[in-house]
């Protein structure tokens, strides 16, 4: 019999309250197991309870063998149903377990592999040699048939000596200082899957509990393996105690992917091929080993993105008789849904899509190169080398502008000439430099910038800083354990221009392995790191400055051949692109003595003019057929265009453009130009109300925890008033809009679009119902198109407005009515509004006079008058009101 234990790697929480028996229940009538006939919805069967689940006639193996499936999650999720059903689907039984347990940390999880085997070997389900799987329960797949298991497990390599088998990635972590000694004790297999994953893991039952057992053993002066601990970091540490010891090595490594194939990579290393005929599910083939594995892993920010991908190309869910509906209402652990792209999770959330308008474009880059003007000037004035880079660096050989898909500025500077700088440091100390580094880019004009860190060590050296704590980020470090905090290696600086909103990121670049290295991609985060040949700053006229840039070359290995054509990339599509990203990372400590690295000789600028001059060329062709420049997405809220007061200057310019082309006879640029502004502040609106939906949810979560602490049944936490400086965005968006609004509905009428000028006028109106020249354009426009009733009603609502002394509303009128109507109906609504105006002011008077009887009658009850005093003057008050 096969046996597959599955874990969620990403269980986060510590006695999370489950509503797991309402979710179960709810799935079962549509997730019951997959009948002999695929598709077939008459045939499905419901599952018996989680921890007994029925095993269908298809499940069993000629030679009588059944496969089984046990998962540990904390909740059911989409990935956990899909895997529900292709185990069923491919000859595994399946069996949910470890409902409501208490989760710590990746150490439960052993704790649990440990439970579920000693049950099942002590109860017979599971015989001592029979094959097992161990994965994780929401970043994996399972593709390969149970029967291709048995049939592996029963041949060489898996079949030679009892050890179990885990799977191989190529990056070791979390501790990738452990890699040198794990090279020296594990033979070299010839792949680059040489380092094991907890992940997944194959073997015999027996020998697999074994293997546990000694991993929960105490290690070091712990009395035992912590459950909140590093199940991976203890699986290496296992290996390195039994191999440097000189003992057998207490497990392998599938180094050529024959069962588990991890995703975690820069680039696809699989094929996807079609169901062959027998085959129930498509399978991926290695291109280097030409294996299939039977599991695949999501692990890693990659993975989990190749993973999603997979689901959609792969059919998965159609194949295992799923659709996205059924699967909705659960949570998912993916980036996405399974089975669906980004773009159609936005159309689900009816998310609203902006572009960015020329005046924005325009604003964006003004304050980009202002920032850029600020930054070069600190750097100089520190005398510290730098040069753009990445996306600036493609601005200033490709666009000869600052991109607008970029929000930050990206200038690299090289690592020894930031230990010249601290050299220079009365002390010589990290701090110092620091110091200096942060007070001078704060005199012209930046402040540090701070972030919520996942890694308090990668974020901060020689502070006390606690987990999702926001920080001062600026250096970012990356400290290893037993490091001083001036060996701490300084990643990315990371500073605000105050006056323009834009971010100024320094990146350091190093000499290692005999390679030029910029490891501020995450850092040891994602223990990867751009690896480049040694290159000079290459000098540049860029925006009418002369400054210094990333040579061609560079880039190249960084975007891929085609670097100089604008695409927009997603984090995979730009990872297949990349040449040099390395991913095993072991930096090494910073060093004030290092010793500056003698570079290649740049291009002058006269001969590289030529270079550049065709690079703006090949941009300029693919950008012929573009309609936009800055396609519609969906809105960011921390985007620098997105900003209400970027948006409130954008239009602004706008309006100023339009009344200067109107007031010049353009009729048509200026509507143009004033519809730009509309656009513009309908974007301010949608990102203001979406703050507002922010703050409601915040309330909402705050008021929902009060409720649950004080035991009430009803929230009444009362919600407090927006911000005042939220409010005023709110207020002046609704006064530019209406500007916007009026100035465009007569540009429409001088360009004689009568339908246009009626529509905004009639916007204008919505704001501010009783708007003068909202009514007289609209009028105008009425008119000139036919709707004689329309227009008399805006223009005697725009006569009545105006206390009956609009000249233009007369004058109008004139032309739609004869005078002795116009005059029967002038005097007939005077005599209407003067009798509402004494109305009105009776009603006044009537409180008046009510608050002095009050006031009155209190004062005669102090003076002890008589009951019926009291009743005769009340009747004399009510009388002179009549």
């Amino acid at each position: 019999m096969v046996h597959i234990f599955c874990l969620s790697r990403r269980q986060r929480r510590a006695g999370l309250p489950l509503l797991f028996g309402m979710l179960y229940r709810h799935s079962l009538p549509r997730w019951g197991a997959v009948s002999s006939v695929p598709g077939c919805r008459s045939a499905m069967m419901a599952p018996s309870r989680p921890g007994n689940c029925a095993v269908h006639a298809s499940q069993r193996h000629p030679a009588g063998e059944t496969a089984h499936v046990l998962s540990i999650a904390s909740e059911y999720r989409q990935e956990a149903v899909i895997l529900q059903r292709s185990a069923r689907l491919l000859g595994y039984r399946f069996q949910f377990c470890g409902f409501r347990e208490r989760w710590v940390g990746w150490g439960t999880k052993l704790v649990q592999y440990r439970k579920a085997l000693e049950k099942g070997l002590a109860g017979g389900r599971i015989a001592a040699t029979d094959p097992v799987l161990l994965i994780d329960g929401w970043d994996c797949m399972l593709i390969g048939p149970a029967s291709e298991f048995i049939q592996k497990m029963s041949s060489p390599p898996f079949s030679e000596g009892h050890q179990p088998w885990y799977a191989g990635e190529r990056i070791c972590g979390p501790d990738f200082f452990k890699a040198n000694r794990i090279d020296a004790v594990y033979p070299d297999p010839g792949t680059p899957w040489r380092y094991p994953n907890a992940g997944c893991m194959a073997g015999r039952a027996e020998p697999v509990l074994e293997l546990i057992k000694e991993l929960l053993k105490p290690s070091g002066d712990k009395d035992t393996f912590p459950e909140d601990g590093d199940d991976q970091g203890r699986l290496h540490e296992h290996l390195l105690e039994r191999g440097e010891s000189g003992q057998s090595l207490p497990y392998f490594v599938d180094s050529e992917c024959r069962i588990f194939q991890c995703l975690y990579e820069a680039e696809p290393q699989w094929q996807l091929e079609a169901a062959k005929e027998g085959q129930r599910l498509p399978r991926l083939r290695n291109t280097q080993t030409g294996q299939q594995p039977i599991v695949l892993h999501g692990n890693g920010h990659t993975g989990r993105w190749f993973m999603s991908g997979l689901w959609r190309e792969m059919g998965l869910l159609q194949k295992v008789g799923l659709t996205v509906e059924e699967l909705r209402h659960l949570p998912h652990d993916g980036p996405v849904p399974p089975g669906t792209v980004p773009d159609e999770v936005h159309a689900m959330l009816h998310a609203v899509k902006f572009r960015m308008t020329n005046t924005e474009l325009k604003l964006k880059r003004e304050r980009m190169m202002d920032a850029f003007k600020a930054g070069k000037a600190a750097l100089e004035d520190l005398r510290l080398p730098y040069f753009l880079a990445y996306g600036s660096a493609l601005a200033a050989l490709r666009e000869g502008q600052f991109q607008p898909y970029e929000d930050d500025i990206h200038v690299g500077i090289y690592s020894w000439d930031l230990a010249a700088l601290q050299r220079q440091c009365t002390e010589c100390t990290a701090k110092e430099r620091d110091s200096l580094l942060k007070s001078t880019f704060d005199r012209f004009g930046f402040e540090p910038v701070q972030e919520i860190v996942d890694n308090p060590l990668q974020a901060s050296a020689g502070n006390n800083v606690q987990q999702n704590q926001a920080v001062v980020v600026c250096p970012r470090y990356y400290i290893a354990e037993g490091w001083s905090d001036d060996m701490a290696f300084p990643i990315l600086y990371k500073f605000t221009h105050r006056e323009s909103f834009v971010r100024f990121d320094m990146m350091v670049f190093t000499m290692q392995f005999g390679q030029l290295w910029d490891f501020a991609d995450g850092g040891a985060e994602t223990s990867s790191g751009w690896r480049y040949s040694l290159f000079a700053p290459q000098p540049v006229e860029f925006e009418k400055v002369m400054t210094y840039t990333m040579p061609a070359k560079p880039l190249e290995d960084h975007y891929g051949p085609d670097w100089h054509v604008p695409r927009v990339y997603n984090y995979i599509q730009s990872l297949s692109c990349c040449k040099n990203r390395c991913q095993v990372l072991r930096v090494h400590p910073f060093d004030a003595r290092m010793r500056r690295v003698e570079l290649p000789p740049a291009q002058p600028w006269e001969e590289f003019k030529s270079s550049v001059r065709h690079f703006r060329m090949l941009y300029a062709k693919a950008m012929a057929d573009s309609e936009h420049e800055f396609p519609e997405q969906k809105l960011d809220l921390y985007k620098l265009e997105s900003k209400p007061v970027v948006l409130f200057q954008a239009a602004s310019m706008c309006k100023e453009e339009g009344n200067v082309r109107l007031k010049n006879g353009k009729h048509r640029g200026a509507l143009d130009k004033y519809d730009e502004g509309i656009y513009i502040i309908d974007k301010c609106r949608e990102v203001l109300l979406t703050w507002r939906l922010i703050f409601r949810q915040i309330h909402n979560e705050k008021a929902d925890k009060d409720r649950k602490d004080r035991g009430l049944k009803v929230a009444d936490l009362v919600e407090p008033d927006m911000p005042r400086e939220f409010r005023s965005d709110e207020d002046e968006e609704r006064s530019l809009r209406l500007a916007l609004l009026l100035n465009a509905a007569q540009a429409a009428l001088q360009c004689q679009e009568w339908t246009a000028a009626e529509a905004r006028a009639s916007a204008a109106l919505e704001l501010e119902h009783q708007n003068k020249k909202a009514l007289y354009r609209r009028g105008l426009a009425r008119a000139s198109s036919g709707d004689v009733e329309g227009a008399k009603l805006d223009f005697w609502a725009l006569l009545k407005a105006s206390s009956f002394d609009s000249k233009e509303a007369i004058n109008q009128l004139q032309k739609l009515l004869p005078d002795d109507v116009i005059k029967a109906e002038f005097q007939k609504m005077r005599k209407q509004a003067a009798k509402e105006q004494k109305v009105g002011a009776l009603l006044t008077e009537l409180d008046e006079d009510e608050r002095i009887a009050v006031q009155d009658e209190s004062s005669m009850t102090k003076s002890e008058v008589s009951t019926a005093d009291c009743v005769d003057l009340h009747m004399d008050t009510t009388h002179r009101r009549c």
